[in-house]
């Protein structure tokens, strides 16, 4: 029996030292590889930690005869490839967003809706990191301040503060541009 599978029945018995041991060994490259499909460090992240918690939920279905890396790779390439998926619906919806409603509308109308999605991107970019992660989760991943918070390790109540604030800076960012 290998090290990491020994660890594994020390998990499902209810070991937690055994259990961070292995997010220890394995985080950085289970990152790593969820960011080789994701090419987005923060989000390729929030995949490994929902897989390390997935990791925990499913240990009862671990054998001995499993290898531990396929086990956990295997968990962090099916929710890379969901996050693949869900980005690609939103892009979708964003793009039919733009145009759902206007079909008459001119190329120029829907030249100007896209440069302001694009002023907005590039906004967000310049934005503190806490903003723009708040941001993101809220508006595009559609999470719930309490979900965000325990994603950013901040309070209900910052969460809200943060977002009150990347509004604020958002829209201070509008006016001056015009």
């Amino acid at each position: 029996m290998s090290e990491d599978s020994r660890l594994m029945e020390q998990v499902k018995q209810g070991d937690h030292n055994a259990y961070e041991t292995l997010v220890l060994k394995y985080k950085d490259s289970a990152i790593r590889y969820a960011m080789t499909m994701l090419k987005d460090e923060m989000t390729a992240q929030d995949v490994a930690q929902e897989c390390f918690a997935d990791l925990y939920i499913k240990r009862m279905s671990f054998t001995e005869q499993d290898s531990f890396k396929s086990f956990l790779y295997t968990l962090v390439h099916n929710r890379s490839v969901d996050m693949i998926r869900k980005r690609r619906r939103l892009v979708y919806l964003s793009d039919t967003a733009w145009t759902e409603g206007e079909n008459n509308a001119s190329p120029e109308a829907l030249y100007l809706k896209k440069e302001e999605h694009r002023q907005l991107h590039d906004w967000m970019l310049h934005m503190k990191e806490d903003y723009r992660t708040a941001l993101y989760l809220y508006a595009v991943m559609n999470l719930s301040y309490e979900e965000i918070g325990s994603k950013m390790g901040k309070t209900v109540s910052q969460v809200k503060s943060i977002i009150h604030r990347a509004r604020k800076k958002m829209n201070q960012a509008r006016r001056q541009a015009q």
